[in-house]
């Protein structure tokens, strides 16, 4: 197994848009290895909006959606699991059950509900949307990572937003942790030493005291690791381990 070694940024949000010249030479290069090959996919793109959205889609209720979908008949399974988690998402469907119901006919529901919602609340300035954005972070002869992030919001306090990898193989099947980490103790292990330095906690420090909702007061690995060139990305969703004011948590564990 590669050894692993803490990576001295931290805890960071990487976000599906590339931000400086080199990530972006790096996924036009990742782009560039899914345009053949048993992971070959296209980008698709839904978009949906009420009769009163302009083209900047400003306060008003709309779906925008970009995702892959695999052209190699062995990845169907890909594209269902992915639409499932898109379903998911957007409140349409069961992220473990294969559903007939198409994106763009989720997207359609999504707008018919809302129209349902301001007829019964004529008077309500509010307005519903549902974002998503996808890319390849990661490939290689045997396995692919890709990147989803998505924004909601239908009614309440704030936006619901999250960020999943999904990793498979070249059969199409997805991936666990433990199918492409060799050691998940040495990782978690250094994820919980880089977490607690991050955030100011003794080694032995009680978690649940410093706000922090792991189970049984022991650091967990989130269910949510992906990769992106030599990284490790270790994801925690808002709400996953701590109140919404603290927002998403995320680790690099460089592989080298």
């Amino acid at each position: 197994m590669k050894k692993l070694l803490i990576i001295a940024l931290g805890i960071v949000l990487i976000g599906v848009s590339c931000t400086n010249d080199s990530e972006k030479s790096a996924q036009k290069k990742r782009d560039k290895s899914v345009e053949n090959g048993v992971f070959a996919l296209k980008m698709n793109n839904i978009e949906v909006k009420d009769e009163t959205c302009d083209s900047s889609y400003a306060k008003c209720t709309h779906v925008v959606i970009s995702y892959p979908v695999f052209t190699e008949p062995k990845m169907n399974n890909v594209n269902d699991l992915i639409r499932n988690r898109i379903l998911y998402f957007m409140g349409q469907g069961d992220v473990e059950t294969t559903k007939n119901l198409e994106l763009k006919d989720a997207a359609n529901n999504f707008i018919k509900e809302y129209a349902e919602f301001k007829t019964g609340f004529p008077d309500t300035d509010q307005f519903w949307m549902f974002r998503l954005k996808s890319r390849v972070s990661y490939v290689d002869n045997d396995k692919i990572s890709i990147l989803m992030a998505s924004d909601a919001y239908t009614g309440g306090a704030h936006a619901n937003q999250n960020q999943v990898y999904m990793n498979f193989d070249s059969h199409g099947n997805l991936l666990k942790a433990e199918d492409f980490i060799g050691d998940l103790d040495k990782l978690r292990a250094l994820a919980e030493a880089n977490f607690r330095m991050r955030k100011g906690l003794k080694e032995g420090e009680s978690l649940q005291d410093a706000g922090f909702n792991f189970p049984d007061n022991k650091f967990v690995l989130p269910s949510n690791i992906g990769i992106a060139d030599s990284l490790y990305i270790l994801h925690y969703n808002s709400y996953e381990i701590s109140g919404y004011s603290e927002g998403p948590t995320q680790l690099l564990i460089k592989m080298s």
